[in-house]
This record gives structure tokens, sequence and C-alpha cells, in this order.
């Protein structure tokens, strides 16, 4: 099996250890949000809060991992946080490859978050004035699916230090793994 799906909370660095190691060990690398919003193309922020718009964002992550899967090249592949929680997505995954839960703590991402805000994924309530920030939701959303996380995952890296010690664990087990 050559192809191995990173998997994990929003901001857990799926994408980003999974871009470095894929360049590193010399392999492709798949952002699976990334394909999807592509494939959406523009879309006005308050279109992006609708139910609808969900559905169709999901069906085209479904979409784009199904292709990948037939990709015969070896890949890494960061998939988004709903991707995980599919089972017919989690069986494709595994009859193919590996399933790697790139582990964050949900306290030390939310700490990133308050010191990095995107004023791109925040809004203001009108009546309240409160502020709703999709990151910090996002976060707070799927955290509750870590022990999900866990049990389809194959491998798990703890990814709570620096990037550079994460994408070494992670190259170091991918690295381990095509030798069996």
């Amino acid at each position: 099996m050559n192809k191995f799906f990173l998997v994990g909370i929003p901001y857990s660095g799926k994408s980003t250890l999974g871009r470095r190691i894929a360049d590193h060990l010399q392999m492709l690398f798949f952002d699976i949000d990334d394909i999807a919003k592509s494939r959406m193309g523009e879309v006005r922020l308050i279109d992006s809060l609708s139910p609808r718009f969900a559905m169709r964002f999901r069906d085209e992550q479904i979409k784009a991992t199904l292709e990948i899967a037939n990709h015969s090249g070896r890949a890494v592949i960061a998939t988004g946080a709903e991707i995980a929680l599919i089972p017919e997505c989690v069986e494709l995954m595994k009859n193919i490859g590996y399933i790697i839960h790139i582990k964050r703590d949900v306290e030390a991402i939310l700490a990133e978050l308050r010191e990095t805000i995107d004023s791109r994924f925040v809004l203001t309530e009108t009546n309240s004035g409160n502020i709703l920030d999709f990151g910090k939701e996002s976060v707070m959303l799927f955290s509750e699916n870590i022990p999900y996380y866990e049990i389809v995952a194959d491998f798990c890296i703890d990814n709570n230090r620096s990037e550079d010690e994460g994408a070494e664990k992670l190259i170091l087990l991918i690295t381990q793994m095509q030798r069996l």
C-alpha cells in the first residue's frame, strides 16, 4: 500500500506536515479540502454558511478522495476533518493505504488561533455583537470526534511540539511502513 491518509481535527497539522513530508519522501501530495474548494469556485461567505453548501462541499471531498484512491503513485493525502467520519471513505482509505491520525491538543490549537486571528474567518453577530470565529468553532466541533479518529487510524502521531518534530516523526513512521 502506497498511500498515507492524514486525518485529524482542523489545524492539527495535516496539510502542513503532509506537504513537508511528501516533498522530503519524494511523494505526491494532495489536500482534499483544497481540491474541493477549487472545484467549487468563488463562494460568497454567506453562501458558505448554508447547509446546502456544506453538503456540496462534502460531496466534492468524497469525489476527490475517490479520484486520489485511483491514482497509481505513492502519495500523502491530507483529508478534510469530515472524511474520516464517513464510513465509505474510511473503508476505501484502509483498502488502499494507511490512515494516520495527526493528534494535537485542542488547547494548543485554540491558543495559536487566538494569536493569529484571521479576519476572513470571523463574523460579528448583528444583534449581540458577539464574534464568531470559524477556526475556533470548527476545532471545537471536530474535537468531539477525536476518539473516532483514533479508532479508524492505523497509526497516531503526536504533533504537540514543533513542526520539525512532527515532520520527523511522520517521516520515520512512513519510512518504516514502506519497508514492511
